[in-house]
């Protein structure tokens, strides 16, 4: 199922653009998952609303969509890709697992690709660390994903990853709280949600 576009307005809840990235799918444990990323324009509009990109980025991606749109589809199924494997990494992690060898490699291989697209910006310095695109148009948003995951598994920071505690969200984020005993993807979600059950439960009963 997918619900999602240029004009969906997007939740920013996991504190790591890579875990945000990874939580682009609502409702993993659900019988029917719905995908918030059904075309490349919805990569895009992520971005920009997670401020990866600003605004003027964000029409030229659509801009080169519009005019290669075999090179935009190419794009856009390795944002899906990207995704993906994400998710199944950090995944692992919150469940207290290693992620899959295979997984950790591939994940190294899109950081080597990444890296090889920055570039220091500017005609004096202080100069500007920024992504060049590439012919997959997509690495002004991909490259900042991917370095924001390598840096995120190879930090202390990454014993606070965690998965929403209901069993039919999945979403992933990175326990910032204080007591360091966060459960839910948000309150205002998941978190209500089951507030609203255990009340049920006690009234019923």
């Amino acid at each position: 199922m997918s619900a999602g576009g240029p004009g969906w307005t997007f939740h920013f809840v996991a504190n790591n653009p890579a875990l945000e990235f990874a939580d682009t799918v609502s409702g993993r444990g659900s019988p029917v998952p719905i995908e918030r990323f059904p075309e490349f324009a919805a990569v895009v509009s992520w971005a920009c609303q997670s401020g990866l990109i600003d605004e003027a980025t964000a029409r030229t991606l659509s801009a080169s969509a519009a005019a290669d749109p075999a090179m935009a589809r190419r794009a856009y199924r390795r944002a899906i890709r990207l995704r993906d494997l994400l998710y199944r990494v950090f995944a692992a992690i919150a469940d207290a697992g290693p992620p899959a060898e295979r997984d950790v490699k591939e994940l190294s291989r899109c950081l080597r690709r990444s890296l090889g697209h920055l570039a220091l910006i500017g005609g004096l310095p202080p100069y500007r660390l920024d992504w060049r695109p590439d012919p997959d148009m997509l690495e002004p948003v991909l490259g900042p994903v991917v370095k924001a995951a390598a840096e995120l598994l190879s930090s202390a920071e990454i014993d606070k990853v965690r998965k929403c505690g209901s069993p039919t969200c999945g979403w992933l984020f990175l326990d910032v709280s204080r007591n360091k005993r966060r459960r839910w993807c948000a309150m205002w979600a998941c978190g209500n949600r089951a507030k609203a059950r255990r009340f049920y439960r006690r009234h019923a009963s």
